[in-house]
């Protein structure tokens, strides 16, 4: 991939909640490139998740313009250019009767994929987060720190370019907060994909050791 076209753009984006008069930011314009990492913090209400969800299409800029891969993101091209993205939550999302690996498999049965090569993708990012082990349990019967990893894999199944986390170590102790973005950095580093964290850790962000954008102080 050509390095001078950025995997994320926002162009001069000024976005404001519906019913609000004052918005959330203003002229707003960043470029992430493969292989970058952005933490993105900020006091509740700056606008954090809501940057994150103009990143993916959930909701739209009242001006400016995002773009992934050079495209515009709109409401015709944000399914597809979604398949580009990986998407990490808070909120882990498992599916109770089905196995770890079920789960992890279900991502790839999402976007059409045979079974075999679901199941094989599967396996490999269970490896991947250090879960191959369990992979015949169930979510019920696992930490909280495992089940994130299990979310992890099934978000990051296709091996995404730009990877998208909303708090994804909000519910974690410190130890496995770590962990889950030791795994996002090296999937980083293997696959040269740009990475968007939301957190409210400042000792991850400094971790991370990649650009930071800290709202309220723009």
């Amino acid at each position: 991939m050509d390095r001078e076209v950025p995997l994320l753009e926002l162009e001069k984006v000024t976005f404001t909640y519906p019913g609000q008069e004052k918005p959330l930011f203003v002229d707003l314009s960043l470029r992430l490139y493969q292989g970058q990492w952005l933490s993105i913090t900020g006091p509740s209400g700056s606008g954090k998740t809501s940057l994150l969800r103009l990143m993916y299409g959930a909701v739209f800029p009242a001006k400016g313009t995002v773009k992934i891969l050079g495209r515009a993101l709109d409401r015709k091209s944000r399914y597809p250019l979604r398949r580009q993205m990986g998407l990490v939550f808070q909120s882990f999302e498992l599916l109770p009767q089905k196995t770890v690996l079920e789960n992890v498999v279900y991502g790839a049965e999402i976007l059409g994929w045979p079974p075999k090569v679901a199941r094989e993708k599967a396996l490999q990012r269970l490896e991947d987060v250090g879960l191959l082990d369990l992979k015949d349990r169930r979510p019920g019967t696992l930490s909280g720190g495992e089940q994130q990893r299990v979310g992890l894999a099934r978000a990051l199944i296709h091996e995404p370019r730009l990877i998208l986390a909303d708090e994804p170590t909000g519910n974690l102790d410190p130890a496995n907060a770590r962990r889950v973005w030791e795994i996002l950095w090296e999937l980083k580093e293997r696959w040269k994909a740009g990475v968007v964290v939301v957190t409210h850790s400042k000792d991850l962000v400094a971790w991370s050791k990649g650009l930071h954008l800290e709202l309220g102080k723009l």
